[in-house]
């Protein structure tokens, strides 16, 4: 699977369709792949501009073909509570609440840690904890980081 060519048709489609594209995950499953297209707009994304999308991008794959197998396509916003995965993401939320999952355990054995995104840059971030204080990150540590949304 090309990637790179992937990411580039992706890119196009969510840029014809006046959307950001957020993230682009895709997974063999077998003989099948799953490609999953996150796009993001001020004021939120409606279904109307994932169809949009879905339907830019699907005829893009058809002519440049980088799936070798069978795929499904989704196209979805990254939601309220969305995973962030590059530092511009990590930038754009400081002062919301996140929860951070580590790929290995502290000293203390911990893999989760809550608290208000203070700062971040291109190697990692920091928290605010309640618990903890000041706490940094890298980012190759990090398992996984969602905001958390309070209603």
């Amino acid at each position: 699977m090309n990637q790179e060519l992937l990411n580039r048709l992706a890119r196009t489609a969510a840029d014809i369709c006046q959307v950001q594209l957020y993230h682009l995950d895709c997974a063999a499953r077998g003989r099948k792949a799953i490609v999953r297209v996150f796009i993001d707009k001020p004021g939120g994304v409606t279904v109307a501009d994932c169809e949009r999308v879905s339907r830019e991008l699907s005829a893009l794959l058809d002519v440049e073909d980088p799936i070798p197998t069978t795929y499904n396509l989704e196209v979805s916003s990254p939601g309220l509570e969305r995973r962030l995965y590059v530092p511009e993401h990590y930038c754009g939320q400081i002062g919301r609440e996140v929860e951070v999952k580590t790929t290995q355990a502290s000293a203390e054995g911990r893999k989760k840690w809550l608290g208000v995104l203070e700062q971040a840059d291109d190697s990692g971030f920091v928290i605010r904890s309640e618990e903890d204080g000041i706490v940094r990150f890298e980012y190759p540590a990090v398992e996984s980081c969602r905001l958390r949304f309070k209603f």
